[in-house]
């Protein structure tokens, strides 16, 4: 069994559009796979309150998993239809 690993870099997102006082706190999280030649996702977050990069990271993958699941059950259970 291989394990897989993952970086993930976190940014500030600006709204260019936008005066910078009435700005949203978007924060932009990059996922890129080890052995993969670019990112291979980006999330768009925006959360009240202090988050760290773990915890964003964290939420993103519970998301994730959640869909998969979900996934495996319209094919197991017919969820679908």
């Amino acid at each position: 069994m291989s394990s897989q690993t993952t970086r993930f870099a976190l940014r500030r997102v600006n709204d260019a559009g936008v005066p910078t006082k009435a700005q949203e706190l978007l924060w932009l999280l990059i996922e890129w796979r080890d052995g993969e030649p670019e990112p291979t996702n980006s999330f768009l977050i925006s959360l009240l309150g202090h988050r760290t990069q773990k915890q964003l990271v964290r939420l993103v993958m519970q998301r994730w998993r959640t869909e998969r699941v979900y996934e495996g059950l319209k094919g197991e259970l017919g969820l679908d239809h």
